[in-house]
């Protein structure tokens, strides 16, 4: 999971557990409310119950004190009665717009404030008998009268208004206890949530410090490669040869992919096949590399892009292809490995080929990647700098028409050999060459014959002469060749070759033969005959005069007085 994807979900979690922690807090609000309400609810219907009791006490009592006080005479009797008026009074003072209206619908029609008022009626009439007829009257008319009935109604009604309140207070007491129980669990919810929110938000979190620690030492290696890179290009830059480039390659390679071994193949002049020019290992391996391999052994030149191979591995243990390029026949445990086409100017320039148990996987060899694509770039660029600096170099050093060194060249490399030579003690020689009758020749071929003729001749000499030996063309048609630590014999010897070597070549333009061209050939010695670059150029000149003045296709030594050196027969000259 990327990062800004993992920040995008922890803002999403952090924002849902927010709003759900408010849509909790909000109920929560809300079934608190809800159970304070039914408690002031319960605790209202426990004071009317309390109340209704309070009444039906009280009309007992009066009752009680009534009958008492009628059948004793005894004044004593009447405090129940004064106590529950009193009583009923101090009731409906307080509460009389909530139980004059009681009634029990069935039973009796009448209010409980009429029942009490006929009551109360009832009682002061039969007090007033008491007082006036006599108790025996009074106690006739409260036995014949609607004492009871009242009494009875007005039982029925605290009674139905009881039973209904205590109902009323269970259905409101189970309300308040679902209510509570709600906010409980609602409560241990959020907590239960929030804890979850927090944990997961820990493990998001730790997940970013992770990997943001990864993606900083991503960066960090990036950093690094950089630097690596830009050290590599400079030090590049002030390679003077390709031996030394692919040595700077193979160093800095190492440094950059301390992960896996690997090996640059760069293609051959032909590029019919690619040679191992800068190899490294792993600490602790040793690999051994194809010295050389044909393009069509490898895959990944083949196709033109990077190919993943496990030796045969395939499935669930690797990410590579199961197919193993054919320059890799005959390793044992071979392991995973990369083949790196390197691009330049629109052709392959060479392939990095790369090993190691990091390229098992692409997920782990994610990093190494960058650091391969980066190195590509650069081999790349560098690949193509040497080459053309060598062909700016072989164009301002070689002849465009025969590939020979050129006369700047030769006046950049005889004074220092000339020098080595006489700090040795050792003798050079110097041999001066021109075609015999080239313009006669030009003329009639034309120039293109006269160049292949030109061509041919460079061949000839090249193909003559020792590796040691500078082979040079001097102008024109004019050659020089200076072979160094050598005598005047072995000069002569080896001029005498050339001369013979160059007629031995047969040249055709298309279907048409073309004759063969002969040379002249001025030899000076170094420092028998001249001890200077100057003169000694000067007597291989004044030498190749005299050859040709005497008759060319024919060797001179110079000297005092030049001699020419028997012209010997083509096939002796060859030996």
């Amino acid at each position: 999971m990327s990062w800004h994807r993992r920040r995008q979900i922890i803002t999403l979690l952090f924002g849902a557990g927010i709003a759900l922690l408010i849509a909790l807090a909000g109920v929560s609000v809300y079934l608190d409310n809800q159970a304070v309400k039914r408690s002031a609810e319960l605790s209202q219907i426990r004071d009317h119950t309390d109340a209704a009791q309070r009444v039906l006490v009280a009309l007992v009592d009066i009752e009680t004190g009534v009958r008492g006080y009628l059948i004793t005479g005894e004044s004593s009797y009447l405090a129940p009665l004064f106590r529950g008026r009193d009583q009923i009074t101090n009731l409906r003072a307080v509460m009389g717009p909530e139980i004059d209206p009681w009634s029990a619908p069935g039973y009796s029609e009448l209010t409980l404030a009429q029942l009490m008022t006929r009551r109360q009626n009832l009682i002061d009439s039969l007090l007033e008998t008491a007082r006036v007829k006599g108790f025996n009257m009074a106690r006739e008319e409260l036995r014949l009268g609607e004492s009871k009935f009242l009494m009875d109604r007005m039982r029925a009604v605290l009674t139905y208004k009881i039973n209904m309140f205590e109902e009323e207070a269970d259905r409101t007491q189970r309300s308040a206890d679902y209510y509570a129980e709600l906010h409980s669990f609602l409560v241990v919810a959020s907590l239960g949530i929030a804890i979850l929110f927090s944990i997961a938000q820990f493990f998001l979190f730790r997940s970013e410090v992770s990997g943001r620690g990864a993606v900083e030492q991503v960066l960090r290696r990036r950093n690094e490669d950089r630097h690596q890179v830009t050290e590599m290009s400079t030090a590049l830059q002030l390679a003077d040869s390709r031996h030394e480039a692919y040595a700077i390659i193979a160093s800095f390679a190492r440094r950059m992919m301390t992960e896996v071994s690997g090996v640059l193949y760069v293609y051959t002049a032909s590029r019919d096949q690619l040679t191992r020019v800068a190899q490294w290992s792993r600490k602790g391996e040793a690999h051994t590399f194809a010295e050389q391999l044909h393009p069509q052994e490898c895959w990944g030149l083949r196709q033109g892009s990077r190919h993943d191979g496990c030796a045969g591995e395939s499935g669930a243990a690797t990410d590579a292809a199961p197919i193993t390029c054919r320059h890799l026949d005959g390793e044992d445990e071979l392991g995973p490995y990369a083949c790196i086409p390197i691009v330049g100017r629109g052709q392959i320039l060479g392939m990095l080929h790369l090993r190691g148990e990091i390229l098992r996987r692409r997920k782990t060899a994610a990093v190494l990647d960058d650091t391969i694509e980066r190195l590509t770039d650069q081999l790349s660029l560098s690949l193509t700098n040497i080459e053309l600096r060598e062909k700016l170099e072989n164009m301002a050093l070689r002849d465009g028409l025969t590939g020979l060194y050129n006369r700047r060249f030769l006046d950049e490399t005889l004074e220092r050999d000339l020098s080595k030579l006489q700090r040795d003690r050792k003798s050079g020689a110097v041999l001066l060459l021109d075609v015999d009758h080239f313009k006669r020749f030009n003329d009639t071929h034309g120039h293109q014959a006269g160049d292949e003729a030109l061509r041919r001749v460079g061949t000839a000499l090249l193909a003559s002469v020792r590796q040691s030996d500078v082979v040079c063309r001097y102008g024109g048609e004019e050659f020089l060749v200076f072979l160094p630590d050598c005598n005047t014999a072995q000069a002569t010897a080896k001029a005498e070759k050339i001369r013979a070597a160059v007629p031995g070549t047969s040249m055709t333009m298309g279907e048409r033969v073309i004759p063969s061209v002969t040379i002249s050939i001025g030899l000076a010695m170094f420092p028998a005959h001249a001890q200077t670059r100057a003169l000694l150029l000067q007597m291989a000149d004044r030498a190749l005069y005299q050859a040709k003045a005497a008759g060319r296709n024919r060797v001179v030594v110079a000297g005092p007085e030049p001699t020419p050196a028997p012209v010997a027969a083509p096939a002796e000259a060859a030996k």
